[in-house]
């Protein structure tokens, strides 16, 4: 049965036999065996020893660089999948955080009070996405396909909507329930694609 083998099992080859040629090379070389059974050594070529040396040399360091550029490489990718993940976790995590009675205690009072702060409600709605900048360097290196970044800004757009809406019209579970529902389907949704 013919055996098919690999590119790497073919390099891995080659390097052991020009490795084999080359210790082979050096011990006739320094035995003078050639001149002993009597060859004349002068009238031989030894580039090739030189050649088959940096032939060697570059294969391996080619396959060094390959391997650490291909771990580099996972290494990205794998990062972008759990920063997303991160993000979605944070999503749900203040979709639990903003039940009713905080936003009517604690959130309401400080948006629409005497001293309103609305920069309350645009820090919650950012605040799962603070990584964002480090996350479009992935994704502009292509760590990230076409559909997850789609995704991503679906839930994005979804979650502030929704945090908007909650803390807007608090006492109208009428608008922000099927916001919620729907954020929270994005939500099982994009975690299950990673």
């Amino acid at each position: 049965m013919l055996e098919v083998l690999s590119m790497k099992e073919i390099s891995k080859k080659i390097i052991i036999l020009l490795f084999i040629l080359c210790i082979a090379g050096i011990l006739i070389d320094y035995t003078n065996f050639l001149t002993c059974i009597g060859l004349n050594m002068s009238n031989i070529n030894w580039d090739f020893l030189n050649i088959a040396t940096v032939i060697v040399l570059f294969v391996v360091t080619y396959q060094l660089l390959s391997k650490k550029e291909i771990k580099r490489e996972q290494n990205k990718h794998d990062i972008s999948l759990l920063m997303l993940q991160n993000c979605y976790n944070e999503c749900s995590g203040y979709i639990d955080f903003l039940d009713t009675e905080k936003v009517e205690k604690y959130i309401v009072p400080k948006v629409f009070g005497e001293n309103g702060n609305e920069n309350i409600i645009r820090n919650l709605q950012n605040a799962p996405f603070e990584n964002e900048s480090s996350f479009m360097d992935l994704v502009k290196d292509g760590q990230i396909s076409k559909k997850q970044m789609e995704l991503y800004l679906q839930v994005k757009a979804k979650y502030r909507q929704y945090v908007n809406v909650r803390i807007t019209f608090h006492d109208i579970p009428a608008m922000y329930n099927p916001l919620q529902t729907e954020l929270q389907y994005l939500l099982e949704k994009a975690i299950q694609k990673n």
